[in-house]
């Protein structure tokens, strides 16, 4: 398998580059370095295992937070629009019913999204209407994968609400949170440390490290 891909880039591929096609090909087994980091899909090795990131680590961070006025304003446009049919989809598909963790949220608009890049595409239906939002995002890194990545969306967590802890795809790319309508009753785990989300504020972590969230206020949360 190694092979294969060195020869599709014409370049001997460096140790860790080697590893990763290993892992991913079922050659060799990950070695977690931290037993609360698991991605469901892609674990590249020998980066550093690292639940949660500090807004100083990024130079771009707070322009980007700058444009959440804008952001939000769009967003609320949208539903008045279009309506909550448009924009409260379930994020958890009913398929996912079989499995315990998400049997609950399956479905359910307890967890809902508004997609702006689902499966690395653009979803066209938003570009008029969200332009500053999409201005903004193309200042940002965003992950690139045919077909997997960018996955950006509105993600709303109604009252009650609770995601059981899981674990992201890769721990090759970062999630970020802008806080955009956050009531005081909400949080999120990452890896054995919680916190919470703030308006205009981003939150930065590696969600191959378990996770989990919850809104125990009255009203939903939206980032």
């Amino acid at each position: 398998a190694v092979r294969e891909v060195e020869k599709l880039f014409g370049v001997p591929l460096p140790e860790r580059a080697r590893r990763f096609v290993a892992i991913f090909k079922g050659i060799e087994l990950p070695q977690y370095e931290d037993p609360l980091q698991k991605p469901a899909f892609i674990f590249y090795p020998a980066l550093h295992p690292k639940p949660w990131f500090e807004r100083g680590e990024f130079a771009w961070i707070r322009e980007y937070e700058a444009e959440t006025p804008g952001i939000l304003a769009e967003y609320q446009a949208v539903i008045r629009e279009l309506g909550p049919s448009y924009t409260d989809v379930p994020y958890v598909s009913k398929a996912a019913a079989h499995d315990p963790r998400w049997r609950d949220l399956a479905g359910s608009t307890d967890w809902s999204s508004l997609h702006l890049f689902q499966s690395g595409n653009p979803q066209g239906g938003l570009l008029e209407r969200c332009q500053k939002t999409f201005a903004a995002l193309k200042h940002l890194p965003l992950a690139r994968g045919r077909n997997h990545a960018p996955e950006v969306f509105f993600s709303t967590l109604k009252p009650g609400a609770t995601l059981p802890a899981h674990h992201g795809l890769s721990n090759a790319k970062l999630t970020i949170h802008l806080g955009l309508d956050v009531p005081p009753l909400c949080g999120i785990r990452v890896g054995d440390e919680t916190r919470t989300w703030r308006e205009r504020r981003c939150l930065i972590f590696d969600d191959s490290f378990e996770h989990a969230a919850w809104n125990h206020d009255s009203v939903p949360r939206l980032v």
